[in-house]
Formats: structure tokens, C-alpha cells, sequence
């Protein structure tokens, strides 16, 4: 079978998984910054988020496509991982 949709062509690997863990850098950042304000609080996180994806650079195809994922996810109220292998 040819790796299709969510593989990255050149190594196979699903390029929707095992993306850059930068949940303990954004919390650090912001833990004294959050309050009583929920949508204050999303705001915050998803600059830092924002912040801290903009920082990584990917070293190749495969990081790239990770990268792109977790910042166009970054603003979502929701993300959906919707499969259709057949």
C-alpha cells in the first residue's frame, strides 16, 4: 500500500501525531498571568502557545508538517481528527 493523507511521503510517518510538547514552557509562561476570566485566560494561552510555535523551526518535512498542524490548531475552539481510510 502507498502511504496516503496524514503520512509524510518520504518517511511514512503519520505526520498527525507526536507533535512539539510545549505544554510545561506555556504553562510556566502564563500560570501567574491567569485569573477568574475565562476568554482572558484562552487569550493568554493561545499567545503563548502562538509564541512558542513561532520559535520552533522544523529540521524536516515531516517536524514542518507537525508544525503547521499544531499552529493552525492553536486558535481552534475545537479541532476535529476525522479519518477516512477505507
Amino acid at each position: 500500500d502507498i502511504p496516503l493523507g496524514r503520512y509524510e511521503l518520504e518517511s511514512g510517518q503519520n505526520f498527525n501525531r507526536l507533535f512539539v510538547d510545549l505544554s510545561e514552557d506555556v504553562g510556566d509562561q502564563v500560570e501567574e498571568l491567569l485569573g477568574d476570566d475565562p476568554q482572558r485566560n484562552a487569550q493568554l494561552i493561545r499567545s503563548a502557545l502562538s509564541h512558542a510555535l513561532a520559535a520552533h523551526t522544523a529540521h524536516t518535512q515531516l517536524h514542518s508538517q507537525r508544525l503547521v498542524l499544531q499552529r493552525l490548531a492553536c486558535d481552534a475552539d475545537v479541532v476535529l481528527d476525522l479519518h477516512c481510510d477505507f
